[in-house]
């Protein structure tokens, strides 16, 4: 398109009749621009297209982890409600964090008094390097 134009409106064009009028010469150039208008638009649509693209594929990644949590939320509840010691339903509930968090150790404490806080049940790797039961 760009060489047809160069050679339109070159001296050398001058043998083509009716590419020497004035009014031939700005209508391939208003054309040209035209052009140039429509592929630019295009090509920010295309961009707003793949923005669009990439949002939706963080979101359904986003969902897809959402659905994991609450099929083990889900699934603890069950679990918990199967259970009536104490000590089972605590081993349960930090079973189902380990999952979600992907955590390697833990523990959950209770709070007895105001100020006083009891281990009452850990998991995975303690600060000595040991590991509980």
């Amino acid at each position: 398109m760009a060489a047809a134009v160069a050679l339109l409106t070159s001296a050398g064009g001058h043998h083509l009749g009716f590419a020497n009028r004035l009014g031939f010469r700005v209508g391939t150039v208003v054309l040209v621009v035209a052009l140039a208008v429509y592929v630019m638009e295009k090509e920010r649509h295309l961009r707003r297209l793949a923005t669009l693209l990439v949002n939706e594929r963080v979101l359904g990644a986003a969902l897809s982890n959402r659905l994991k949590e609450l099929a083990v939320l889900y699934e603890a509840g069950k679990a918990l409600n199967s259970v009536l010691v104490i000590d089972d339903v605590l081993q349960l509930i930090l079973a189902s964090a380990f999952e979600l968090l992907e955590a390697s150790s833990g523990s959950i404490l209770l709070l007895e008094a105001p100020d006083n806080l009891v281990i009452a049940c850990r998991a995975g790797e303690v600060d000595d390097g040991s590991v509980s039961p």
